[in-house]
Parts: structure tokens; C-alpha cells; sequence
């Protein structure tokens, strides 16, 4: 495993250098150009981003900097307005701080190694981005188990870099940009802790965390992203995979990340009414009650039927305490919703923007402004498809969807799992021997009783012992000969070993050996 994550942590880190040198040498016309003509190349949210940046860097000191931002009279003239709680304007402000320590360092050197505002601005951007690919195809390195995979994935990354790739200057400041890479990389912690389940990390958990963070503060939509990974979290706990201890952490690091972000932006009303406090919470409740009044049954303590697990019978026994939980989670969520719904919402656009876009409302001057006039978020066109079916792409993404979907339901339901046994203590070594005894003395009555007396010991008549001596004068003599000398039979050496465990044990005598023998065998 450890030599798993060198090779996913190697693969990304070249990804991201190959990638980043890739962005460079593709807008490098920019990073000639003239300082003004480089701030005049952006236009629309591009500029008004950026312009929040250049506050920072022209100002006096940094101090002022971060005043100009947070009573910011220009947004929304003549009111003042606090940008770091009404923007997602963090990112502006940070590269604009590490931008002015940079130019106080190499201040000696100026005159030779001069960096401009725009470029550093560009470049802390394209090392973002960089690094949001390196962060997918490490991975993809993890999840496939092996760096291979990683670098198959960068491989139809760059095949298709025209659908991903920044395609105009103007678009680098915008607020996907930034907060993405850190959206891969909270997906990237996620994979981590839900393959190692049984034994949670807290250094992905600290990843996740600080990934949270940084999306939500960086980009206004990154609640509505994050609220689905709750939802799809939840998901895969209620239909039965054992992951409650996980969930539970990964709850309550989302709402510490959510928390923190809140106290940053200075309690913006949008963040609060937002779906993501309120589901995060509402599944967090509903779990606690649940544990509460009927703990989690784990693995062990699986029911066993003719000794094999009944998998389907704990797997259903699961989903309904799991289902009736989701019911409940659901119920808050109604009812957090209904709680706040005095409070005006901030985030309108969003749905009148959903509404027209699914033609269930008419279009207004906010849907135009952020739809372009229609031009921009449409659906997936024809020519997308066309160029799916043309690369031969869905011979391989159908058969490998549906061999996961089938591991999938075989993991849910028939789950190898080791069938617990009773814990037995070590007997002492006089009751085992003795066992061992009783065991040896039942098993000789049983030969014992099973075998037949043999003739051979039965003593022949006196009258005919003196004539048998006559007729085998040399009987004693081939009696001492060599046993290899004497073609033997497997009857033969059967008949002369049970009469050595009946007759000869008994002292020699016929009569008295089969009496006994009798005799023990109805002890028996």
C-alpha cells in the first residue's frame, strides 16, 4: 500500500509540472504584453474579480489592502459593501498578499527578475489548475492500483484538452478555476477513507477538512456540490454497506469545514440558508437518534443459519432501520427548511436560473446576466455525442459500468465476511491427556468387538498334538526364518496382528483371551 501512494503522489506531482508548463507556453504571448493591456484583456465577472486583486496589490500596505476590501464602496455605489462576505473574493486577497511579500523579497533584484501583477496573478492561477489535474490522476492511480492507470488517465486528458483547457485569457480569474482543484482533492480524501473504512485515517480527514474550506470559500456553488456528496454519502450508507463510524466523522468534519467557513466570510446569509448546512445537519441528527435508539449492528454480529451467514436476512434487517432513518432525516430537513423560511434568501438566481432553464419559469434580467443571453450552461449537444461514439469510448465505459454495478449488488448482498465462532478456553494438559486416553480405550473395545476370533489360537485335541509334531518336524525351524523369505498375504498379516491384539494379549490361552475379549466388549 505504501508503495501504492508513492507511485499515485509521483504520477500526480509529473502530471501537474507537465501540465502547468503546458499553460504556460500556451498563453506565453500574455505574459509579454504591457501591463495595461494585459488588465484591459479581461472584461465582464473576469475584470470585476480581478479588479479586487489590484485593490490589494496598489494599495499602500497590506493592511489597506484588506480595508479596501472588506468596505468596499465601489460594488454597489453609493452603498459599502463588506466583498469578502458578499464575493467569494478570498483567493483575490491572499494572491495579492503573497504577491506583495514576493516583491519585498526580490526588491535588490528588481531591475533583472521584475514580475508583474498580471503574471503572478496568472500563474498562481495555472499552478491551481495544474494541480487540481495532478490531483485526478493520482486518483485515478489509487482507485485502478496502479500508476498506470494515472497516466492512461492524463493521456485521454490531453487527447481531449479543447473541452477542459482554459480557452480564452479572460476566463482565468474566474471562480470554477480556483475552487475545483480542491473539489478533486475533497473527492480524493472521500475514496481514501470510504476504501479504509474499518480504520479511519484522521490525516485524510485533516485533507478533507482543509479541501471544504477552500471550496466553499473560494466558489459560491461549491455548497450546492457539497450537498450532493452528503446526499450521495447518506445513499450508501441506507442501502447497507457498513460504514456508520466513517459517516459520522465525515458529518461532523463537514459541519467544523462549514463552521469555519462561515466565521471567514463574516456570516454571509447565503451560506446560511444554503442547502448544505441544512442537509449536513438533518442527516447528522438523524443518525445520532438512530444510534441511540437502536444501535448499529457490525459484522460480527451477523446471523448465522446451518452455518452460512444469512446475508440476505441481515442485509434486510439492515435497510429497514436504515430506511426509517432516512424517513427522519428527511423530516428535519422539512423541517430546518420551513424554520429559516422567514429569512430572505439570497440565492434566487440560482433557481429562477434553474426554473428557466427547465422552461418552468419565465427569464428575467439575472437569468439573462448569468445564462449570457442563452448562450452559456446549455445541454449536451449532438456533437458531443458524436465525438463519444466516433472515439469507440462506451465499448469500454458500458461493460466496465456494469461489471461495477455487479460487484456492487454482490458485495451489498453476499459480503465475505468470516462467520464468528464462540471463543473456546485452552484446556489444561492432565484433561487433555486424559481425554486422549479414553478416546484410545473406546477405540480398542471397538476393534475389539468388530473383530472375529481367529482359529488359529483355538488349542487342537491332545490326542492329535504328538501326530501334528510328527507331520511338521521343521516347523519351528521356518517359524525363525526371516520373514522376507516367506510369501505372505495382506489376510494373513491382518489374522496375525488382531490375534495379537485378542489372543496373545490375553497371556496365550485361547479360551480365557475370548471370554475377556466378550467381556470387554459389553463394557463397551
Amino acid at each position: 500500500m505504501a508503495g501504492l501512494r508513492r507511485g499515485c503522489l509521483l504520477v500526480g506531482v509529473m502530471a501537474a509540472l507537465v501540465f502547468c508548463c503546458f499553460l504556460h507556453r500556451r498563453f506565453r504571448y500574455m505574459f509579454r504584453r504591457p501591463s495595461e493591456e494585459q488588465r484591459l484583456s479581461m472584461f465582464s465577472e473576469s475584470a470585476f474579480y480581478y479588479s479586487f486583486y489590484n485593490d490589494v496589490v496598489t494599495a499602500p500596505s497590506g493592511w489597506d489592502g484588506l480595508e479596501r476590501l472588506i468596505s468596499d464602496h465601489r460594488s454597489e455605489y453609493p452603498a459599502v459593501v463588506n466583498a469578502l462576505k458578499r464575493f467569494n473574493v478570498y483567493q483575490e486577497l491572499l494572491t495579492g498578499l503573497a504577491y506583495r511579500t514576493t516583491h519585498q523579497m526580490i526588491r535588490p533584484f528588481s531591475r533583472r527578475y521584475a514580475v508583474k501583477a498580471w503574471n503572478f496573478y496568472a500563474s498562481v492561477v495555472f499552478a491551481v489548475v495544474a494541480a487540481g489535474v495532478g490531483v485526478v490522476v493520482a486518483t485515478a492511480s489509487y482507485i485502478g492500483g496502479w500508476w498506470g492507470c494515472g497516466l492512461a488517465c492524463f493521456g485521454f486528458f490531453l487527447g481531449n484538452f479543447e473541452k477542459r483547457l482554459i480557452l480564452r485569457i479572460s476566463a482565468v480569474p474566474l471562480r470554477e478555476n480556483w475552487a475545483t482543484p480542491f473539489l478533486w482533492t475533497n473527492m480524493l480524501a472521500l475514496s481514501v477513507l470510504l476504501r479504509n473504512y474499518r480504520k479511519v485515517g484522521r490525516g485524510w480527514l485533516v485533507v478533507y477538512y482543509v479541501s471544504t474550506v477552500l471550496f466553499t470559500l473560494f466558489w459560491q456553488f461549491g455548497p450546492f456540490a457539497l450537498t450532493t456528496q452528503m446526499a450521495a454519502l447518506f445513499a450508501v450508507y441506507i442501502v447497507g454497506y457498513p460504514i456508520s463510524d466513517l459517516m459520522t466523522r465525515v458529518l461532523m468534519t463537514a459541519a467544523a469545514a462549514f463552521a469555519t467557513t462561515f466565521v471567514l466570510q463574516f456570516g454571509p446569509r447565503i451560506l446560511l440558508l444554503s442547502f448544505f448546512p441544512q442537509v449536513t445537519l438533518s442527516i447528522l441528527a438523524a443518525h445520532m437518534v438512530r444510534r441511540r435508539l437502536l444501535p448499529v449492528r457490525s459484522a460480527k454480529h451477523q446471523v448465522v443459519v446451518l452455518g452460512m451467514p444469512s446475508s440476505l436476512y441481515v442485509w434486510a434487517g439492515r435497510f429497514f432501520p436504515n430506511f426509517c432513518e432516512g424517513f427522519l432525516s428527511l423530516v428535519l430537513f422539512a423541517l430546518l427548511r420551513k424554520a429559516v423560511s422567514w429569512i430572505p434568501a439570497d440565492d434566487t438566481h440560482v433557481w429562477t436560473m434553474l426554473m428557466q432553464k427547465f422552461q418552468l419559469g419565465p427569464p428575467n434580467f439575472d437569468t439573462q446576466i448569468y445564462l449570457m443571453g442563452g448562450t452559456e450552461f446549455h445541454y449536451f449537444p449532438m456533437w458531443m455525442l458524436d465525438m463519444i461514439r466516433s472515439s469507440r469510448l462506451h465499448w469500454f465505459a458500458i461493460p466496465a459500468a456494469l461489471i461495477y454495478l455487479s460487484t456492487a449488488i454482490q458485495d451489498l448482498l453476499f459480503p465475505t465476511m468470516p462467520i464468528p465462532t464462540p471463543t473456546q478456553t485452552p484446556r489444561p494438559a492432565a484433561a487433555t491427556a486424559k481425554k486422549q486416553r479414553l478416546i484410545d480405550s473406546l477405540l480398542d473395545s471397538t476393534m475389539a468387538v468388530l473383530t472375529p476370533p481367529s482359529t488359529d489360537h483355538i488349542p487342537p485335541p491332545a490326542t492329535k498334538v504328538a501326530s501334528q509334531q510328527q507331520q511338521q518336524p521343521d516347523k519351528e525351524t521356518e517359524d525363525a526364518a526371516p520373514a522376507e523369505r516367506r510369501p505372505t498375504t495382506d489376510g494373513d498379516s491382518t489374522i496375525s496382528t488382531l490375534s495379537k491384539a485378542t489372543g496373545e494379549g490375553a497371556g496365550g490361552h485361547g479360551q480365557e483371551g475370548e471370554s475377556s475379549m466378550r467381556q470387554r466388549g459389553r463394557r463397551a
